[in-house]
């Protein structure tokens, strides 16, 4: 029995030096690493918060072209948008005419 608890010992570590030679490891082994946790806890946040500012400072339209959507309101006019969603929410609301 101790024979076969020493290879299987000495299979594991020879897998577990493959595994590091090559820089590679099992995502449970990441996921329980607390390095892991540390990286994305700063990364992942600091994405959205950046993705955020480029939206809301007109970064991304700048750098696009693309028109705001408040130059698109001042574009078409107030009254033309409130007028055509006044249109359709009365439409909404009409009972439907039997055919």
């Amino acid at each position: 029995m101790k024979s076969i608890s020493l290879s299987f010992l000495l299979y594991m570590n020879m897998e577990l030096n493959l595994i590091r030679s090559k820089g590679k490891c099992s995502f449970a082994y990441i996921i329980a690493s607390i390095r892991y946790w540390v990286i994305h806890s700063i990364t992942v946040p600091s994405i959205f918060i950046a993705s955020w500012l480029f939206i809301n400072m007109g970064l991304a339209y700048d750098i696009t072209g693309i028109k705001a959507s408040v130059e698109f309101s001042e574009f078409f006019g107030t009254t033309q948008a409130s007028t055509r969603e006044s249109k359709v929410f009365a439409l909404r609301q009409a009972p439907h005419r039997a055919k």
